[in-house]
């Protein structure tokens, strides 16, 4: 009996030992990016960013000379899958569609009515994964892609997989994966909150004033470096752009969300005692924010609060708050109602503008019906618009950094 199952052992080893199904890495070709475009008529424009697991290094690390670390290739084809027999024309290696980090849509599409179908395709293909990075660029996303220019990684993919991980951490961007898209598109009760980006800078001043956030891509003050820029949101309603916020406004949609925590926000505000200067310092969300919601009437009426814990980090004006009681209270408040007041500009562009909330109050609104036939009777996204929202912002002043008395400091 024993050498039954030895024999049995051996037998299933030799099998699930072989390796028939292998692939050299030589012959991969790995896509790791894909933008999409309005083609003609119905078709779609796909661009594929292609990485070579040979190129862009050294000998040290096993690279091939020569050989470049990536190759963009432009498609015009009925669907965003339908292309990727035809690379083989052009690519002689294997094409690997399972290393998609990120999905670049350009706005002109991404305003379409054939987007979603395009995403519906692109999950039907085994190999797509849903927490694929989904931006929105202003240009063309073939031309975002070409004009994307990295300094510090040779390869894309790390740019872009680098730049998802910290722009979530910092809140001017949120967790904007696919498999969100596709889930708030088919309940149709929710905003979906895209990477917005841009690779060209926007010409003359605007009405910018210096915010450290308060930015849409291509408005950034900068000189130098990749002139791509990624900052704020592009807003996705049942499946289709609808509009956009800034990255200021996408901090504090962020905020606004109930369990979202993110793991530090520089913020800047104006000094409550010397006019023209501001205080700088680091916000953290310690806390669920807590929210009321009663649905009893015809309009709902939202309660929320925010807990925020405030460090700060530069006083230029050369105020002393770190002794004064008196004048950290003054900047408590001035901070709380700074951030309340931006809050409710905020709420009241989502319903006027977008007429739907990107805060994911729906998930708590949800929980206030026994049958999803009644919430679906409510029709959240329909009342959402002419609801009742009051909002209260408490800051706890922390820390004032490792100099606790500003050099040179005005004497009280």
């Amino acid at each position: 009996m024993k050498f039954v199952k030895l024999t049995l052992v051996l037998i299933i080893v030799l099998f699930i030992s072989g390796c028939w199904d292998r692939s050299e890495l030589e012959r991969q070709a790995y896509i790791v990016a894909i933008g999409l475009d309005q083609g003609r008529d119905k078709n779609v424009e796909v661009t594929y960013l292609i990485a070579n697991p040979q190129g862009g290094g050294g000998p040290e690390v096993g690279t091939a000379q020569g050989e470049p670390p990536s190759e963009v290739i432009t498609l015009e084809v009925p669907d965003i899958v339908a292309g990727l027999d035809l690379l083989n024309a052009t690519v002689p290696r294997e094409i690997n569609f399972g290393h998609i980090s990120t999905l670049i849509i350009s706005e002109k599409f991404a305003r379409g009515e054939q987007l979603i179908y395009n995403l519906d395709a692109a999950i039907r293909e085994r190999q797509t994964g849903r927490k694929t990075f989904v931006i929105v660029s202003k240009e063309k996303a073939s031309d975002f892609i070409r004009g994307n220019k990295p300094l510090l990684e040779t390869r894309a993919n790390k740019f872009y997989d680098f730049m998802r991980i910290r722009l979530k951490k910092i809140g001017i961007v949120g967790p904007a994966k696919l498999h969100y898209l596709l889930k708030r598109t088919e309940s149709k009760d929710e905003l979906f909150l895209a990477a917005y980006a841009t690779v060209a800078k926007k010409e003359g001043k605007g009405k910018k004033q210096g915010y450290e956030d308060d930015y849409l891509p291509g408005e950034i003050p900068k000189k130098g470096g990749n002139p791509t820029q990624i900052i704020g949101s592009a807003v996705f309603k049942e499946g289709k752009m609808v509009g956009r916020l800034t990255g200021e406004e996408t901090r504090l949609a962020l905020l606004l969300r109930p369990h979202y925590k993110t793991a530090s926000m520089i913020f800047t505000f104006p000094d409550p005692i010397s006019k023209g200067y501001r205080v700088t310092m680091r916000l953290k969300k310690h806390r669920d924010s807590e929210l009321k919601l009663d649905l009893s009437e015809d309009d709902p009426n939202i309660k929320t609060t925010i807990s925020i814990v405030a460090h700060i980090l530069a006083i230029v004006s050369g105020n002393n708050y770190t002794d004064n009681l008196q004048k950290q209270e003054l900047l408590k408040k001035s901070i709380e109602d700074s951030l309340e007041n931006k809050i409710k500009d905020l709420i009241d562009k989502t319903q006027k503008d977008f007429r739907g909330e990107p805060f994911l109050w729906v998930l708590e609104a949800r929980k206030k019906f026994t049958t999803f036939s009644e919430y679906r009777n409510y029709n959240w996204i329909g009342r959402y618009p002419y609801a009742k929202v009051e909002v209260k912002v408490e800051v706890d002043l922390k820390g004032f950094g490792k100099q606790v008395t500003p050099t040179g400091h005005r004497i009280d």
